[in-house]
């Protein structure tokens, strides 16, 4: 079964976001699952909705150290 953090970087269907959303809707509200939210509310047209998710997150990711990343950046 996928983690929450692999859901949430994986390509997802409207189907998935349809799904999803309500079940994202409540409960604890981790960085994955706000991120998460946000790609479903997309496929919503709530592009409001998922700008301003997505805003409220990105100082956490920013911020979040490095070290999880599962793949190294490429190097110019």
């Amino acid at each position: 079964m996928p983690t929450l953090r692999d859901q949430a970087l994986a390509p997802l269907s409207r189907a998935d976001a349809e799904r999803l959303l309500p079940q994202l809707a409540s409960g604890r509200q981790t960085l994955e699952r706000r991120v998460l939210r946000a790609r479903c509310l997309k496929y919503f047209e709530s592009f409001d909705l998922a700008w301003a998710e997505l805003n409220e997150v990105l100082p956490q990711i920013r911020s979040s150290p490095r070290s999880h990343r599962s793949t190294p950046r490429a190097t110019r």
